[in-house]
């Protein structure tokens, strides 16, 4: 029915989006914000190295807290990353990210066979 066509497109729309995000943050965003990491600690290096009577209080804030931020999201990637959900596109298992809207198309079926409407 189209209900299903259109559920079970929407899923692995969902499932393309999910993919492509992990993919983006893993190719582009992580190595992004980890140079510019690279770039913050150099500059506190010089600064500290230059002017040590100067405490370079603001590289040390900018620095601690882009660690804190790339390591989130480093973790944020992996943990999505491990699920299962990046096999459903080519196998027929259904990961738990999915079952509620599988559970929603098998109540569909049954309700239709039954006779019910919605």
């Amino acid at each position: 029915s189209r209900c299903e066509v259109k559920l079970e497109t929407y899923v692995k729309t969902i499932d393309i989006e999910a993919l492509s995000t992990i993919d983006i943050a893993r190719r582009m965003i992580l190595p992004a914000a980890i140079a510019y990491s690279g770039e913050v600690a150099g500059a506190l290096q010089l600064k500290k190295a230059l002017t040590p009577g100067l405490p370079p209080t603001a590289e040390q804030a900018l620095l601690e807290r882009l660690t804190r931020h790339t390591n989130a999201l480093y973790e944020a990637v992996e943990a999505l990353g491990t699920q299962d959900c990046i096999q459903c596109m080519c196998c027929s298992y259904i990961c738990p990210s999915r079952q509620s809207v599988a559970g929603e198309i098998l109540l569909y079926r049954r309700k239709r066979k039954g006779g019910e409407t919605e």
